[in-house]
């Protein structure tokens, strides 16, 4: 989150109320101005959770040994994947 707070903090003022000037509604700030602007922090949060999950997932299955019915991967499946 302060990474994210971060990078909204990076965004230019005079481009959001430039296109308040123009009449572009708070979705089309968002999608054009914002979330462009966003695209950078976005990007590193995305990796490093993706690389912490992958780094919990070993430790998770030396210590079920699988689990039941090999669940473990499944379950660390879908964790990583939520997450996105």
């Amino acid at each position: 989150m302060i990474i994210i707070l971060a990078g909204l903090q990076g965004i230019r003022r005079p481009s959001t109320k430039r296109a308040a000037i123009d009449k572009a509604g708070r979705w089309k700030q968002f999608l054009h101005i914002t979330l462009p602007g966003l695209r950078n922090p976005l990007i590193f949060v995305v990796m490093v959770t993706t690389i912490f999950a992958f780094r919990l997932f070993d430790q998770v299955y030396v210590m079920t040994s699988g689990g039941p019915n090999n669940a473990t991967t499944t379950v660390m499946y879908q964790a990583v994947t939520s997450a996105f």
